[in-house]
């Protein structure tokens, strides 16, 4: 890809993603990361994106800290009960007692690992807590109606912190961009939309569910994909 060419959306949110989880990071290293994680490396030339254009997507996102419509600096501070004081906090009743148990859990234990978003567990900070914040209690109390209407077992609270803590960070990283007009830059949050959705169907319809995601892609792409695919089952 050539050098100065306009980043996509898929790019610009990874390298959003680094920033926020891993501000210590230089744009060197944030670019080598980025790069490993694009869902297809071998449409891009080696070095791309690099340094120069991570620190343009660093610069628009001190942009939008200075401006009037950032809200991060409250929604991303740690959660206490107390915050359900101010209204725009507010948490439904019903699921207020799962957001207790997931706060509790913040403290004392690491999230479990699931199968839904692999290229972020390799960014976490050594030793440090993933406090529940103010943001992914509201998740939490948004999604729990899903979880809880699913079945008739006991709602899986590792699952549903998980969940909410990538609904959290998606949504922080919109605040520095725009909701995707392109389906091929939704297809990312359409995978984590199909993980709701197992809760209320099978794996079966949620696997042939995210196979549909993929024909959005252009042809080159999709074959490409395949191709990595056959790699990876060898």
């Amino acid at each position: 890809m050539a050098r100065g060419e306009v980043l996509g959306e898929e790019v610009k949110q990874k390298i959003r993603w680094a920033k926020i989880k891993r501000p210590d990071w230089t744009a060197e290293k944030t670019a080598g990361w980025v790069r490993a994680q694009l869902a297809n490396p071998k449409i891009h030339d080696d070095g791309w994106p690099g340094r120069g254009a991570v620190k343009n997507v660093w610069k628009e996102m001190k942009e939008t800290e200075e401006g009037e419509r950032f809200k991060s600096l409250e929604l991303d501070r740690p959660w206490s009960a107390i915050s359900l004081s101010n209204p725009l906090f507010s948490i439904y009743p019903e699921a207020l007692p799962y957001v207790i148990k997931i706060w509790a859990k913040s403290f004392t234990e690491e999230i479990k690992v699931f199968d839904l978003d692999q290229e972020n567990w390799g960014i976490r900070e050594p030793g440090k807590k993933d406090i529940l914040t103010i943001r992914e209690a509201i998740w939490i109390g948004r999604l729990y109606f899903i979880f809880k209407n699913s079945s008739d077992r006991e709602v899986d609270i590792d699952k549903l912190w998980k969940l909410s803590q990538d609904f959290a960070m998606e949504e922080r990283i919109l605040e520095y961009g725009h909701y995707p007009e392109d389906p091929v830059d939704l297809i990312a949050f359409w995978f984590k939309d199909s993980e709701l959705f197992r809760q209320l169907s099978d794996d079966y319809q949620t696997d042939r569910l995210q196979k549909e995601f993929f024909t959005l892609y252009p042809s080159k792409l999709r074959h490409d994909l395949a191709d990595k695919d056959e790699e990876d089952e060898k």
